[in-house]
């Protein structure tokens, strides 16, 4: 049996109120999983991102500090 089969027979226990505050969660799910952005690199690659620092101008702090805050955007 499906998760949405056993879902579904212990719903249909319930009295109609609670299946209607089934439905509002199901629907407050559905809501949360459509407004969350997909995450989104700046850089898709090391490579890309590498490019984009200057040679010679960038010290190893600042750019582990950029690499983590570019690591913290995809989370």
């Amino acid at each position: 049996m499906g998760v949405d089969q056993l879902i579904l027979q212990k719903m249909r226990n319930l009295p109609l109120e609670k299946q209607y505050e089934v439905l509002d969660f199901v629907e407050f799910l559905t809501s949360r999983l459509n407004a969350l952005p997909e995450p989104r690199p700046r850089f898709p690659s090391l490579k890309q991102f590498r490019a984009t620092q200057v040679p010679g101008k960038t010290c190893a702090a600042e750019l582990i500090s950029r690499m983590r805050d570019e690591e913290d955007e995809r989370v």
